[in-house]
């Protein structure tokens, strides 16, 4: 076994090449995942909170314990380990994880840490797995970070807040939310610094489980919340609740049920308000099921003082299609004075300029870019982001005396009558607020 590695049941781990071996032959892990089980296998039967696989896997970028549990269900698959009966990967709840397995090989003091970076230049993968802040500054957004610093300070002072950031897929409606919830955060040891929890909605092709965002965000900050219903489709209601176990046990009507842990879930968040101010994020609420819903009308509706203020994310366009409750809900808000809409404009031609200087930090560019950027993207965040991928990836854009309005230029920013570069290589609009995009001309690119 050469150094660096370290193997376990039947597999070896080559830390060194970011491998997972199993008898001669590669494990397809994604990087996340493979760094997800570096992490583990360097503190053998260490319980390994989420808190120190979120901060050690993704340092510069907010996510929430999803994230986690996605990594984990990967290797699980990949190792064949039974999460009931487990060999390898053991679940401390509410808590963590536990690698069980015997380990031998390099494992010690920072071994855990000693998955490599990723390569320069190995594509879009390796991209990914660099830190997300840094490589896509926000710009633009100081008026709308001003206003949201404007709500919570009241929040601060007891006026409850509640507010929807609006925008189309792509907007950059989650890039603002995690700027701000750095900016809460970076305040935290301060004697009344506000406390974060986020989380997230996704579309469900099954029974949709009630308050599903609301129990991530609890899980986060260890809310004392209701009993959470127990697993299966016969609980998307929750009519259950317990009476000391056995046969006794008490069966309450789904809709007395429902009304009660309703009830329950709002009085906790706000207990934990009181202590301190708390901004509860919840993104994607075009697919947010109608339970968690009813938490959010609630809350702004209560008329008691609460240190708290929500964030809602959602698309417009969405409700339309879907014909979502999210628009009575947000329209009878609005109309009543309870909440604030905050909607995303595009960027301006100054602002793609900044993104520019910050992407390409200390590169002399052509004066002309940033015009020819605006006008080819119109603004939007994450198709101009993922264009300057595909500049990057070209090694463009071309050298200040390139750009005088011949081919070139339209070439290198995507720009004529034909795809985004002589490669075949083409930027699509994006249909979605994260993930990889490619690009082509958006005057055919169907609308998010």
């Amino acid at each position: 076994m050469s150094d660096g590695e370290i193997s376990f049941g039947p597999y070896r781990l080559d830390r060194a090449n970011a491998r997972l071996v199993r008898e001669g032959r590669a494990v397809a892990l994604t990087p996340k995942a493979f760094d997800v089980l570096c992490h583990l296998v360097g503190r053998p039967d260490q319980l390994v909170t989420k808190e120190e696989l979120l901060a050690a896997v993704w340092p510069d970028v907010v996510v929430s314990d999803a994230s986690i549990k996605v990594c984990v269900g990967e290797i699980r698959k990949a190792l064949e380990d039974d999460p009931q009966k487990p060999t390898y990967i053991e679940t401390v709840h509410r808590r963590g994880y536990r690698f069980i397995s015997p380990v031998f090989g390099a494992v010690g003091e920072g071994a855990a840490n000693s998955c490599p970076p990723p390569a320069p230049g190995t594509g879009a993968p390796a991209r990914a797995a660099t830190a997300a802040a840094g490589r896509h500054p926000l710009v633009g957004r100081a008026p709308e970070l001003q206003v949201l610093d404007a709500h919570l300070d009241r929040a601060a002072r007891g006026e409850r807040q509640t507010v929807f950031i609006v925008g189309a897929a792509g907007s950059g409606k989650t890039a603002l939310v995690e700027a701000f919830v750095r900016q809460v955060r970076a305040r935290a040891g301060a004697g009344d610094a506000p406390v974060c929890a986020v989380g997230h909605c996704f579309e469900q092709f099954g029974t949709n489980e009630p308050y599903l965002p609301v129990w991530e965000a609890a899980g986060q900050l260890g809310w004392d919340l209701p009993d959470r219903p127990p697993d299966g489709a016969a609980a998307s209601l929750p009519g259950r609740t317990r009476s000391g176990g056995g046969s006794g046990a008490a069966v309450m009507e789904p809709q007395i049920a429902s009304e009660r842990m309703l009830r329950d879930i709002l009085d906790a968040i706000e207990r934990a308000a009181a202590d301190r101010p708390v901004v509860l994020v919840l993104e994607d609420l075009h697919w947010a099921d109608y339970s968690t819903l009813d938490v959010i009308s609630a809350l702004a509706r209560r008329r008691t003082p609460a240190r708290l203020l929500v964030l809602g994310t959602y698309r417009p366009g969405e409700l339309h299609f879907r014909e979502h409750p999210l628009r009575t809900v947000a329209q009878e808000l609005l109309a009543r004075r309870l909440c604030a809409e905050l909607p995303l404009a595009p960027l301006d031609e100054g602002a793609v300029a900044h993104y520019l200087a910050a992407r390409f930090r200390g590169r002399a560019l052509p004066d002309a870019l940033a015009g020819r950027l605006f006008a080819r993207t119109g603004g939007h965040p994450l198709f101009l982001a993922s264009l300057i991928d595909h500049l990057i990836e070209r090694d463009a854009p071309p050298p200040a005396g390139a750009v005088g309005g011949a081919a070139g230029d339209d070439a290198a920013v995507g720009g004529g009558d034909g795809p985004a570069g002589r490669d075949g290589g083409a930027v699509q609009r994006p249909r979605g607020d994260r993930g990889p995009v490619r690009a082509a001309d958006p005057r055919r690119a169907r609308r998010p």
